[in-house]
């Protein structure tokens, strides 16, 4: 036993003093379905005989078991989102790797598009798209691969012509001197064209994009840490550092050549407010999506602040097993429970995209999906609440899966017996979703330590 209290610590040492067998050594399984049917859930369940209750119990000890990882700090409000009222993300966690955020209602997850497409492409310098190397005349709207490869290399030979008319030698240590030596290449096309592709590119390639022995001065706008650059170990960490803030200039330059709308504000989305709250990692380092909610729905979500960190949580969630979600609905009707009385219960209905646009459907030869679900409270006017965990992650699967079986949720403007009518109005309360993202548990994907944040819903 002392043994077990050293390994296990002060968390769960609580959680065994409050239970009724506190002097039996009991194994302590992280994995909350073992833990739920452990040996001591189960003779708790015995005397305790509510199984809502016992359950509930069972998910409370997980999180506790694991840490209480939610920071205490509090974090000041930028000035841009204090005038944006019931629409700001809170953040409930923050390292070097990671940001664990509450994303309310009716707030994007990641930056849209606040207007269409213009009908033609434009330069930075306001000119219509008229030249390229690989590419004569304007490029068609609708060939986005070739819109692409032929703005770039024009981006590419723009940005160098800028940096030469400021006297900035050709591979000079400096994002200068690589954009100047990438655009040199017989054939600009070759240059990737992706973040992460682009700077493996420069780093393998660095012997013949920037010339060491002309100039040791680096340049003074990037953090090269402890970088030697007469080290020759160092310089292709030196041209991968040069690269990340290269990248950012290039694209600067090809951006206003495509035919993209114009996006959202930073105070429209979660992950444009955690650039107003400084958590970017740098302006050439942006922070990583590796999974989204609907605008509609609210409730707890992950970003990663560097590259590792999101192949990891991307990983996770692959694998389905090892990120643990859970989501709290209401329903007006529910069949199986109203008319059946069963509690508990697993959703299959394949889907498919639907032919209206943004809807979904369900369609024999869909993908597969998959939800549980579990009634968790009835109220006096029969409206049921649900807690739901999508084994799968289709889109809108918990909305069309609670539709299929019964009413549809409560505020979904999409699908069920009475959709309503959508507004951004936050103040609108008939119109607000009543789903909401409750817990999220996934060992850190650096440390492995295990990780669970949950969060309330908003009605």
């Amino acid at each position: 036993m002392q043994l077990q209290r050293l390994f296990f610590g002060t968390a769960a040492h609580c959680i065994r003093t409050s239970c009724f067998f506190t002097f039996q050594p009991i194994s302590f399984p992280w994995h909350l379905k073992s833990y739920r049917h452990s040996d001591l859930l189960y003779r708790q369940k015995c005397v305790l005989n509510m199984n809502n209750k016992v359950e509930e119990f069972a998910e409370t000890s997980f999180t506790k078991g694991i840490e209480d990882v939610s920071n205490e700090t509090k974090w000041e409000t930028p000035e841009a989102l204090k005038d944006v009222k019931g629409k700001v993300i809170s953040i409930l966690y923050c390292d070097d790797s990671i940001i664990v955020i509450n994303k309310p209602s009716k707030l994007r997850s990641v930056p849209g598009h606040a207007s269409p497409a213009k009908a033609h492409c434009n330069t930075p310098s306001g000119k219509w798209y008229t030249e390229s190397k690989q590419v004569k005349g304007a490029p068609p709207i609708g060939d986005k691969k070739r819109d692409y490869h032929a703005t770039w290399a024009l981006a590419l030979k723009q940005a160098s012509e800028k940096y030469a008319k400021d006297g900035v030698e050709m591979g000079h240590p400096s994002v200068g001197g690589l954009i100047r030596s990438l655009a040199a290449l017989p054939n600009a096309s070759v240059v990737p064209r992706k973040r992460r592709t682009f700077i493996r590119y420069c780093g393998r390639t660095n012997t013949k994009l920037i010339d060491f022995s002309k100039s040791i001065e680096l340049d003074p706008s990037i953090d090269f840490g402890s970088l030697d650059v007469e080290k020759r170990e160092d310089q292709r960490s030196i041209v991968e550092k040069i690269a990340e803030r290269t990248f950012t200039q290039i694209y600067n330059y090809q951006r206003p050549m495509l035919n993209l709308p114009v996006p959202t504000a930073d105070h429209e989305s979660a992950y444009g407010q955690l650039r107003l709250f400084g958590l970017e990692p740098s302006a050439d380092i942006p922070i990583k999506i590796v999974h989204r909610l609907d605008m509609e729905t609210s409730g707890v979500m992950v970003f990663a602040r560097n590259d590792c960190a999101a192949s990891k949580l991307c990983e996770y969630l692959r694998e389905r097993e090892v990120i643990q979600k859970q989501y709290i609905a209401q329903v007006r009707e529910w069949p199986p429970f109203h008319e059946k009385r069963i509690n508990t219960g697993v959703i299959n209905f394949p889907l498919s995209p639907s032919d209206e646009r943004l809807k979904w459907k369900v369609d024999k030869d869909g993908k597969a999906s998959e939800t549980r679900w579990k009634v968790v409270k009835e109220a006096d006017d029969g409206t049921v609440t649900l807690l739901l965990k999508p084994i799968t992650g289709r889109t809108h699967q918990l909305r069309i899966h609670c539709a299929t079986v019964g009413s549809g949720i409560i505020g979904d403007s999409l699908y069920g017996n009475d959709p309503v009518q959508w507004t951004e109005d936050i103040t609108n309360k008939t119109s607000i979703l009543h789903l909401h993202a409750h817990r999220l548990s996934f060992p850190h994907p650096i440390n492995k330590k295990p990780l669970s944040f949950q969060t309330p819903p908003p009605w």
